[in-house]
């Protein structure tokens, strides 16, 4: 998978749920992986570029946007047994938002 197939993938998929993207995301997405029980299994997660919380709409919604530390979610990666190959926060190439691509360890990049 090379650069233009992700970003592909998240214009497809990650960005219109962006919105939604928390620890308990995270936790589901690495679950999912992990029982998919498959060395390089790829991850990718839109966050906020730091920890905090905004409020912004999503439709016609006011919704809340939760986001934890870059550090903390480097820990989660770890702790779910992924590596990440990258971080871009605030990426223009993604319509500004914070996105990572981790692997499940083990895999080959």
């Amino acid at each position: 998978m090379d650069y233009d197939d992700i970003l592909s993938a998240y214009e497809r998929v990650a960005d219109p749920r962006a919105a939604t993207r928390n620890r308990t995301l995270f936790e589901v997405g690495a679950l999912r992986a992990a029982l998919a029980d498959q060395a390089g299994a790829p991850l990718l997660i839109t966050t906020g570029p730091g920890n905090g919380e905004v409020m912004g709409p999503v439709g016609e919604e006011r919704v809340i946007h939760a986001s934890l530390s870059p550090q903390a979610y480097r820990r989660l990666f770890a702790q779910h047994g992924f590596e990440v190959l990258w971080f871009r926060p605030e990426d223009a190439e993604f319509h500004g938002h914070s996105v990572w691509l981790a692997q499940r360890s083990g895999g080959i990049a």
